[in-house]
Formats: C-alpha cells, sequence, structure tokens
C-alpha cells in the first residue's frame, strides 16, 4: 500500500516579541510570553525514496549553511522554501502562550532566541 503523505524538513527560526511589561522597562529575565515564528520548509513528495530524502536534507542543509553565513532568513525562505509562507520570507506571525500544539509550544518557548 502506498502512502499519499509528504515529508517535510523544517528549519524554524524563533524570534522574541518583547512583552508589555518588556516594553515598560521592566526585567530582561522576564519570561517570554510571545514568539515570532518564521520557517523553511522542504518538501519531499512519494514515494520518499532514499535519493529524495538525502536531496531534501541536503537541501535543508544548504539553506541552513547559508543562514550561519549571514544571508538572512527571509531571503533564504523565498529562495529554498517549499512551503506556503516562501513569498513572504516564511513568516508565519505572533504566536502567545497557548496558541500552538503543547508539544511545538514547549519546544519553541525552549529555544534559544
Amino acid at each position: 500500500m502506498t502512502s499519499t503523505r509528504t515529508w517535510i524538513v523544517p528549519l524554524l527560526i524563533v524570534l522574541s516579541c518583547p512583552s508589555k511589561a518588556q516594553v515598560a522597562g521592566e526585567s530582561a529575565a522576564q519570561r517570554v510570553d510571545s514568539v515570532c515564528l518564521s520557517e523553511i520548509l522542504i518538501i519531499t513528495p512519494p514515494p520518499y525514496g532514499a535519493g529524495q530524502i538525502a536531496a531534501a536534507q541536503r537541501k535543508a542543509d544548504s539553506a541552513r549553511e547559508a543562514i550561519r553565513q549571514g544571508e538572512k532568513f527571509e531571503d533564504i525562505a523565498e529562495k529554498y522554501s517549499d512551503g506556503p509562507s516562501a513569498g513572504v520570507g516564511g513568516g508565519l506571525g505572533l504566536f502567545k502562550r497557548g496558541q500552538l500544539a503543547k508539544s511545538l509550544e514547549d519546544k519553541v518557548f525552549a529555544m534559544k532566541i
């Protein structure tokens, strides 16, 4: 039986969005309560052969390396991403605690900004 699922290799960037307390000048150690998320999605269509998966991983690695070399995330998202947000530089918008699936939220809010 053949699956119709698509494998996706995501790259995700997390930027803090200051809370009202942080803007008002309260402690910088204040807990981050919202994040701006951007993504780069690399899609591997069926039949998921080892070659296709390896090619998708190489594409993701190239995108990650370009970002590490100082290229703007937005430019790399437009160039590499197969996702619907590619045209807007990978931007997904602002998310507050409680708006994401718990498993994703735990990872996102634990990431280094």
